[in-house]
This record gives structure tokens, sequence and C-alpha cells, in this order.
């Protein structure tokens, strides 16, 4: 028994003769969709990352007074626009929750005293 299948990558009709459903018409087009959801989820991940670290950056706006406030953010921006490298952008999160931390336990000690 032989019927017509489409392939999910390519959507190429092939026919098939075995029992056994086949998303894909060739090994080819089974790897091709294996690399592209690999790289939907890496850009995923990315972007999960930048959302983490902008919101980690302001975090750290809120700590700084009002009147600076404008002033640093466009220079802790354009700074963050010129990150790239994943690395440096986990240790700048990694400095930025230290900092607010820091602020807390600061604010904290005020309000004991």
């Amino acid at each position: 028994m032989k019927w017509l299948q489409r392939c999910h990558f390519c959507d190429e009709e092939y026919t098939v003769s075995s029992g056994k459903y086949s998303m894909y018409c060739s090994n080819a087009c089974k790897q091709k969709a294996y690399r592209a959801r690999l790289a939907k989820q890496k850009k995923a991940r990315e972007e999960m990352r930048d959302i983490i670290v902008y919101g980690k950056v302001d975090q750290l706006l809120e700590i700084i007074p009002v009147e600076n406030r404008d002033s640093v953010s466009e220079m802790l921006w354009k700074v963050f626009d010129k990150i790239k490298d994943p690395d440096v952008q986990i240790a700048v999160t990694s400095l930025i929750s230290y900092a607010t931390r820091m602020s807390n336990a600061v604010d904290r000690s005020k309000a004991e005293a």
C-alpha cells in the first residue's frame, strides 16, 4: 500500500510505502528542520536574556537619585547596546543585583536607626 505525504520542512509531496508515518521527505530535510529549530530556540533564549538584563538596568536606575536619573539612564543604555558578549552581560547583571541588594540593606539600616 502506498500513499502521498507532504514534507513538513520543504512542503514537497513524496510517496510513502511503509506503515510508519514520517514528517520529512529526506534525511537532509530532517537535519535542516533540526537546525532551524535550534536557531529559533537560541534566538528565544537570547531575547529572554536581553529582557532579564534590561529589566536589571531598570532596577538599577531606581536606586539612582531622581535628578541624575536621565543622564545615567542614557549612558547605561548606550553602554548596554555596545555589549554583545553574553558573559559580560551576565557579569553586569550580577553587579547590578549586588548593587540593588546593597542599596536595600542601606535603606533598611536607615529605617532601623
